[in-house]
């Protein structure tokens, strides 16, 4: 193993405000967290078949506090985010080599604060094996390097699912 911590905790305090809940998701990754990493976009090409190469260590931290209102089979959420990472710059990985491209800022430390908001809605005839129904999911995520305030992002994703049985059950 690397010798990495990893823990997630995520509270969920229902009725805190009126008909709002609060959810309190919290993540650290580190000091020896690894991840793969192989460039940017569909065209990096495979350097090396050496694994080691494309490891990546990072020491990461999440805060992502939350209100949340249920509406039926509908859920929105919003909340304030803030994220504290540190990816190490180690000598012979790809993330390090002057040709991967990377922005040496990422190698220092950097904070972000932001918001995101979520909505789903869906139905299901077994919550957590469910053979029949639909889910829809879409949120958005704004970060704002408060490091260097050159740097932000905006994130978009959704997701939709179709549960279908597969023959009789």
């Amino acid at each position: 193993g690397t010798g990495a911590t990893s823990f997630f905790y995520s509270g969920q305090f229902k009725q805190l405000i009126k008909k709002w809940d609060l959810e309190l998701p919290v993540s650290y990754k580190g000091p020896s967290y690894v991840f793969n990493f192989y460039g940017n976009g569909n065209t990096t090409k495979l350097l090396t078949n050496d694994k080691g190469y494309n490891r990546v260590t990072v020491e990461q931290f999440i805060i992502n506090p939350k209100i949340v209102r249920t509406f039926g089979r509908q859920q929105f959420k919003v909340g304030l985010i803030t994220e504290s990472i540190r990816v190490q710059n180690k000598a012979g990985k790809f993330i390090s080599d002057a040709n991967a491209g990377i922005d040496k800022i990422v190698f220092e430390h950097n904070t972000f604060l932001g918001a995101n908001m979520e909505y789903s809605i869906g139905k299901k005839d077994n919550i957590k094996y469910p053979t029949k129904g639909y889910s829809f999911q879409t949120d958005l995520t704004y970060k704002r390097n408060i490091t260097r305030l050159a740097k932000d992002f905006l994130n978009i994703h959704s997701a939709v699912n179709f549960y279908l049985p597969l023959g009789n059950m």
